[in-house]
């Protein structure tokens, strides 16, 4: 009996120390830390007002709206590229395609974000009258609020026409890894946006 007994505690003994290394080799580990993608490719659709179009010679308000092409490469560095083609159209004389091209760098901001500048190109083609080109200036900051939603900061300065400095947010919720709705708000003196959209990354 004594020993039929000190089996049983030595049993018990070894199966409660092989649940604690168990339990200890397979303790979760906390969630890593990531940041946005930079490699991606999307379209949106976008609505314009500008208060002050200069298609056909004359300056007047313009509602226009259409689609926007945009993509960015990550160099796998702190460098990216990125990059954005829009065609909108509205009535009587509005509407316009514009072809934007610029480099950034990015620094890592927190755990979950970046803070980044750009320098780019920018041309614009009204589909009545002349169009203009140069250069965009800006910076801002992208990182995920919480899991699977990202959100973004942005200030621009472009040089085209008379000049216009714009502030740009929105976000994007991920289904998964690859795939995501986008939502963008564009303020500046003369004009304001609106755009949704998806995206995949790479």
């Amino acid at each position: 009996m004594k020993k039929l007994l000190s089996a049983l505690m030595a049993s018990s003994l070894l199966v409660a120390g092989s649940q604690v290394v168990v339990a200890q080799t397979y303790e979760k580990k906390p969630a890593k830390k990531v940041r946005p993608t930079y490699t991606y490719a999307g379209v949106k659709y976008t609505t314009q007002s500008l208060d002050d179009y200069e298609g056909n010679g004359s300056n007047k308000e313009c509602t226009q709206d259409g689609l926007n092409i945009n993509g960015s490469y990550d160099f796998g560095n702190q460098f990216f590229a990125r990059g954005s083609f829009t065609d909108v159209s509205g009535d009587e004389a509005c509407g316009s395609s514009s072809l934007n091209v610029s480099g950034g760098y990015k620094v890592a901001w927190g755990a979950t974000s970046h803070v980044y500048g750009l320098l780019g190109f920018q041309n614009v083609s009204p589909d009545n009258g002349s169009g203009d080109s140069g250069l965009v200036l800006g910076g801002g900051i992208r990182g995920y609020v919480v899991q699977g939603i990202e959100a973004y900061f942005e200030v621009e300065h472009s040089t085209v026409f008379d000049g216009e400095t714009s502030a740009n947010f929105g976000g994007a919720y991920w289904f998964n890894k690859n795939f995501s709705v986008t939502g963008d708000i564009g303020i500046g003196a003369e004009q304001r946006s609106l755009a949704i959209g998806g995206r995949m990354s790479f």
